[in-house]
């Protein structure tokens, strides 16, 4: 297991209108076995949903579009430096 920091960027706000600030509430950490897991415990966790499957880039990172209610956002999971769990 691995630490990978889930960051958060809107692409829409609560009306479904583009995001005037596509900022999100900070990272959220999760322990994964690859990116693609952190990204799908982010989602089960948020109670969001996933729009695309997570693409992985060279098994330390991950990209996926999520829904929140009406918000929709982009998922990152970056593997944190030095981040064993083991």
């Amino acid at each position: 297991m691995r630490r990978y920091s889930v960051e958060r960027i809107f692409l829409t706000d609560s009306e479904g209108k583009p995001a005037v600030c596509r900022a999100g509430d900070g990272e959220v950490i999760v322990n994964a076995s690859d990116p693609e897991d952190a990204i799908h415990l982010f989602v089960r966790e948020q109670g969001a949903t996933l729009v695309t499957e997570p693409s992985s880039f060279r098994s330390f990172s991950a990209v996926a579009v999520a829904r929140i209610e009406s918000r929709y956002l982009c998922l990152e999971a970056t593997v944190c430096d030095g981040s064993s769990t083991d």
